[in-house]
């Protein structure tokens, strides 16, 4: 072979070698895409699942007070200036809307935490995504 055909067959490689990194390049983006995404994706949802998991505990906060204030309502020893204070009759039909409240609270409670378990069992399988491609990269 002469040196005229050996340049041009090593410049061939090279023009091979370059299309080949190009293809890598390619390659690498488009990965990095999906890994960005997908973390865009679990950074988003993660601060709206916790901000609605700190409103159903301010919710269970909140009905624990209006048992609280109830309970001193019941002590015999609530003077009659006390805010929680209330005759009988008042306290039966205060035990009574108090009794449904509970029973609202415990099926928001119980509907909370199905989704909150779906939720994250989505978080869990993305994260295993996330891991996935790490790996694979």
């Amino acid at each position: 072979m002469d040196e005229l055909q050996k340049l041009k067959t090593e410049s061939e490689q090279w023009r091979a070698d370059h299309a080949r990194w190009l293809a890598d390049a390619n390659s690498w983006t488009h990965h990095t895409h999906r890994l960005i995404a997908m973390l865009h994706k679990l950074e988003r949802s993660l601060p709206q699942h916790t901000a609605k998991l700190d409103q159903h505990v301010d919710l269970i906060m909140q009905h624990e007070e209006t048992i609280n204030r109830y309970e001193c309502g019941l002590d015999p020893h609530c003077m009659t200036s006390c805010d929680s204070y209330l005759d009988l009759q008042k306290q039966r039909e205060f035990h009574n809307k108090l009794r449904k409240l509970h029973h609202k609270m415990q099926q928001h409670h119980q509907q909370f935490s199905e989704q909150y378990q779906r939720q994250m069992a989505l978080f869990y399988q993305q994260a295993q995504l996330l891991m996935q491609e790490i790996a694979e990269g």
